[in-house]
């Protein structure tokens, strides 16, 4: 057994997913799109039991554990009840790293989040108030400023005072998926959530990161809050136009599920869900559109086909947005949906 970093109970999980039928793989996104061997959920649970066996070394398992976008799509497939193929990637690609042997693009965005950029190389706006209470909006790395504009307008609309608050680099999440738990923890560290109660998260994917962080702190989802402000009568919508909703994967199991749609149909719009509405991933997740940029090109390029050019796009990820946009669609953050339907447009925030 290797003395690197994967749990024996998840070394003991993959081994009983690598005798799976392979059930799933109709599900995979990436495969789906790319067609490719190493993008079989299968193969991810043979890989991580190998590492974990010493049956297979660090280096050679580095490229096996790329064409994963983390959706948890296989899941719904799979004829087990145990099975976390993400997670079992994540493992893998940390013992990976503690190695020496990660893919290149691990340095590289390890390196832009210690030099306070974003993981994906760019030179986010960082907005650190001094002190925080209360409420407090935490834009994500790839969240634009006009999304977390929206968000404190949305917000401010429904008598709610907050702070907005943008990260230097990263909450880590993303390094913790490419496998670099160190600089993921020390990505947490540096969050400025100290005197936080609640924090509202605009980017789902920093969920774990922020309830490490700020454990004493309720962490929301924005949706799930936009939808129980107005359920309460404390938020207030114009007529939404009609759109094609993208469900965000990491949120089709949490207690935000459905909110998005939720809103955009309550505000009377005719929402669209298209294709596999519940599980269609854009590639943007799990450190893909680094990894293997070309893989995560193709999927986002087939869920833009799956969303079809006759309406709008809205969605309420970030990284969706860029992914779908990068492919050609006309794509908008859920936030400044909600936001245009207010009396008065959102100010940018930075």
């Amino acid at each position: 057994m290797t003395d690197l970093p994967i749990a024996p109970d998840v070394a003991a999980l993959a081994t009983h997913g690598s005798y799976c039928p392979k059930l799933c793989n109709h599900t995979c996104p990436v495969l789906r799109a790319t067609g490719r061997n190493d993008a079989v959920p299968w193969g991810f649970h043979r890989t991580v039991a190998d590492l974990a066996d010493g049956r297979l070394g660090p280096a050679d398992a580095a490229d096996r554990l790329v064409a994963c976008s983390g959706c948890g799509a296989c899941a719904e497939g799979c004829t087990f009840d145990d099975q976390d193929v993400p997670a079992q990637v994540r493992a893998g690609r940390a013992t990976v790293h503690a190695a020496g042997a990660s893919h290149a693009a691990v340095a590289a965005a390890s390196d832009a989040v210690a030099a306070g950029r974003s993981p994906y190389g760019t030179a986010e706006p960082r907005l650190r108030p001094a002190h925080v209470s209360g409420t407090v909006v935490l834009g994500g790395c790839r969240d634009e400023p006009g999304v977390l504009a929206a968000a404190m307008q949305l917000l401010a609309a429904a008598g709610i005072e907050a702070t907005a608050t943008v990260p230097e680099g990263c909450c880590g999440a993303v390094l913790g998926d490419l496998g670099d738990l160190p600089g993921a923890a020390a990505a947490r560290a540096r969050l400025p959530l100290d005197g936080a109660e609640r924090v509202v998260l605009l980017d789902p994917h920093c969920r774990a990161e922020v309830g490490a962080a700020a454990p004493e702190a309720e962490v929301v989802d924005l949706s799930r809050l936009l939808a129980d402000l107005v359920a309460a009568g404390d938020l207030q919508l114009d007529r939404a136009p009609d759109v094609a909703w993208h469900e965000p994967c990491l949120l089709v199991d949490g207690p935000a599920a459905g909110t998005g749609s939720a809103l955009l149909t309550g505000a009377g719009a005719m929402v669209e869900l298209a294709g596999e509405a519940h599980r269609g991933c854009t590639g943007g997740g799990l450190g893909l559109p680094l990894l293997d940029p070309v893989a995560a090109d193709a999927v986002a390029a087939q869920r833009r086909r799956e969303l079809g050019d006759s309406l709008p796009v809205v969605t309420g990820c970030s990284g969706a947005v860029a992914s779908l946009a990068a492919a050609g669609a006309d794509v908008h953050h859920l936030a400044v949906v909600l936001a245009s339907l207010l009396d008065t447009d959102p100010e940018t925030v930075a």
